[in-house]
């Protein structure tokens, strides 16, 4: 059972977004722990190379029970690329690498607030963690890019063999949830949209808890709540990972049509002009309105069309891949996916 603190502050506060490591890493889990996964998968980690299958077999390992937050970057904004998120492994600072490492490695001590968190003794959750290596200590002692480093060119690798050319699907399925709860949210308040989400079971007081078979007691983390899907996410299934700030919780979630988008053949971009060519005048004109973000509204008026004119094109868009979404306070803003920049040469023909 995960039992988080849900106050009405934090519930005000709450936001939704997208990251691609918290697509890769759950993926790899699944790998490794032996549930079932879809062939072209496991086809991709069979493809990665000694060194790369090493570092992640070494820090994303079942047995230790968590993986090291900072494999999966805490979003600071609606929408990550895996790019920016693989420079946020990078750029780990040493302190937080130290206190995430001795979780999962047989670096330093388990500190006590992961102990309680899982619910077991210091003692219980040392033993989880798996023989630390050379460059381990090293790491810990104060040499971070010792891991962090190899982390982030393996992940990249897995990258590129598992997710880079279904990407496209994941992330339409994955904003299209976002929006979904955005509007849920707009519609019947943030905490119905929450709760939802996280098929809370009770709720006492600010606290609330979910059935998984994950044990968490994050109700001492009151700071900023992220929410994000994931496709590899079964029912019950959540990601729980910890912000850069002391008391942020990011809670990653099962998506909705997750199975549909990890059932569907590779995207490959089409010829820009090509593409281009295809879309109908309106939905050129939207898109080439897009030079700048802009919320639904900002489009309508811009364009003299109806917002429900608008919104149709913009769904069509972000199901093809070329527009995303974000939210800022009560307004979604839209914005060109970095898919459609090669639209741009077909534009000009």
């Amino acid at each position: 059972m995960i039992r988080i603190q849900l106050s009405h502050e934090r519930l005000a506060g709450a936001r939704f977004a997208v990251s691609p490591l918290l697509q890769l890493v759950p993926a790899l889990l699944a790998v490794r722990s032996g549930r079932e996964t879809p062939a072209w998968v496991r086809r991709g980690w069979a493809g990665l190379s000694r060194s790369s299958r090493s570092t992640l077999e070494h820090l994303v390992d079942p047995a230790a029970r968590t993986v090291p937050d900072f494999l999966m970057p805490y979003p600071t904004s609606g929408s990550a690329d895996v790019a920016a998120e693989l420079a946020s492994v990078r750029a780990t600072p040493s302190e937080v690498v130290r206190r995430q490492l001795s979780t999962v490695v047989q670096v330093g001590e388990v500190s006590p607030e992961f102990a309680r968190a899982r619910g077991v003794t210091r003692e219980r959750a040392a033993a989880w963690r798996r023989p630390a290596t050379e460059a381990d200590r090293r790491a810990y002692a104060g040499s971070p890019e010792l891991v962090t480093h190899p982390a982030a060119d393996a992940l990249e690798e897995a990258w590129g063999l598992i997710l880079r050319d279904r990407w496209q699907a994941i992330h339409a399925t994955l904003s299209a949830d976002v929006m979904h709860r955005a509007s849920q949210a707009a519609s019947q308040g943030m905490e119905r949209a929450v709760c939802d989400v996280l098929t809370v079971t009770e709720r006492t007081g600010d606290s609330a808890a979910m059935a998984t078979s994950l044990h968490v007691d994050g109700e001492m983390l009151d700071g900023e709540l992220v929410l994000a899907p994931s496709v590899f996410f079964d029912r019950g299934h959540y990601g729980f990972v910890t912000g850069p700030r002391l008391g942020d919780l990011l809670l990653g979630y099962p998506s909705r049509g997750r199975g549909e988008a990890l059932g569907q053949a590779p995207v490959r971009e089409p010829a820009a002009a090509g593409l281009w060519g295809l879309l109908p005048p309106s939905r050129r004109s939207v898109l080439q309105a897009l030079s700048e973000p802009r919320s639904g509204q900002g489009l309508a008026s811009l364009l003299g069309l109806s917002p429900a004119t608008v919104s149709h094109h913009l769904t069509r868009l972000r199901r093809d891949g070329l527009v995303e979404s974000f939210r800022v306070g009560k307004q979604v803003i839209y914005r060109r996916s970095d898919a459609s920049a090669s639209l741009d040469d077909g534009a000009a023909d």
